[in-house]
C-alpha cells in the first residue's frame, strides 16, 4: 500500500500546507519543548479552527470503521448505569442535549458535552443521537475550539531523551525513538499523532 505524504494527510483534513518541513533530532539525554509560543517553532505550527465535531473527528479521532474492531473495553466509554445494556444506542443511555441560554456555562452540562463528544471523536460516532451532535455542534462554534498543529518531516527522539509536545497533535513522515526515548504530550486528555511509520529501537 502507497505510504501518503504529510501534505495528503494534512488535506484530508482540510488544512495546506505550502513550506517544506524539517527534521528535528532529540540528542541522547536532552530535550526538546514544543511550544506554540516559542517563536523557533512558529514555522513548523499549523492552527485549525473546529466548526463541528464531525471536523474534530476527522483531524483527531478514530475512524468508525477502526473502533469496530476493537475490544469494547479498550475504548474511551462514557460511564453509565451498570444495569443499562451496552447494546443499547447512547442516545437511549444518554437524553439528548437541549443547548439553551448559558448552558454552556453550566458546569455539569459543560462536562456532558465533554463526555459525549469524546465518545463521538474516540469512538462509534453513529452511536451519538443527532440532537446530541446538533447541539454539540452549537457548543463547538459558540466557545470557538481552535488546536495548534506541529509539523515536521522526520522526529528522531534519541536515548534517555524527551520530545515535550504542548498541542494536541502531532504530524510527521517517520518517527523514531530509541530506548528509554519518549514523546510527552501536556495538552490535556487526548492527543493524535499522524505517521506514516513509528518505529521504536
Amino acid at each position: 500500500m502507497p505510504e501518503s505524504s504529510i501534505v495528503e494527510r494534512l488535506k484530508s483534513i482540510g488544512l495546506t500546507h505550502d513550506r517544506s518541513l524539517e527534521d528535528i533530532h532529540v540528542e541522547d539525554g536532552k530535550s526538546i519543548d514544543l511550544d506554540p509560543r516559542n517563536d523557533r517553532f512558529q514555522g513548523h505550527i499549523e492552527r485549525m479552527t473546529f466548526n463541528s465535531i464531525k471536523d474534530v473527528k476527522r483531524a483527531m479521532g478514530i475512524p468508525d470503521e477502526a473502533v469496530e474492531k476493537t475490544d469494547f473495553q479498550t475504548r474511551p466509554q462514557i460511564p453509565t448505569r451498570f444495569a443499562l445494556d451496552d447494546r443499547l444506542p447512547l442516545s437511549r443511555r444518554i437524553p439528548p442535549l437541549v443547548l439553551t441560554g448559558a448552558a454552556a456555562q453550566d458546569v455539569q452540562t459543560t462536562k456532558r458535552f465533554y463526555d459525549i463528544s469524546a465518545e463521538y471523536v474516540f469512538g462509534d460516532s453513529r452511536r451519538i443521537d443527532q440532537r446530541q451532535i446538533e447541539a454539540i455542534d452549537k457548543w463547538i462554534k459558540d466557545i470557538g475550539i481552535k488546536i495548534s498543529i506541529f509539523l515536521f518531516n522526520d522526529i528522531f527522539v534519541g536515548k534517555g531523551s524527551t520530545l515535550n509536545v504542548q498541542s494536541a497533535a502531532l504530524f510527521a513522515n517517520h518517527i523514531t525513538v530509541q530506548k528509554s526515548g519518549r514523546i510527552k504530550f501536556k495538552s490535556g486528555t487526548h492527543s493524535t499523532v499522524h505517521a506514516a511509520s513509528f518505529k521504536g529501537l
